[in-house]
């Protein structure tokens, strides 16, 4: 996990000279469709100020993506 990408960007904005929050709201096998559908949601949820989106290694049919909206 320190490894992963949401690590290595917190890692990188401690420096920055306010404090910064990263958020990984990602879900395993969540592809593009279900990511639009529960966007909205997180957007009034977590309330960012900025937002990296990163889609595209699950987008294909595969019927462990119909779990994804249920963690």
């Amino acid at each position: 996990p320190e490894d992963a990408y949401p690590a290595r960007l917190r890692r990188k904005l401690a420096r920055w000279p306010e404090p910064v929050e990263v958020l990984n709201a990602g879900v395993p096998g969540m592809n593009s469709s279900q990511i639009r559908r529960a966007f909205p949601e997180m957007l009034l949820r977590f309330q960012p100020d900025i937002v990296l989106l990163m889609v595209g290694v699950a987008d294909f049919w595969n019927l462990d993506a119909f779990r994804a909206e249920e963690y």
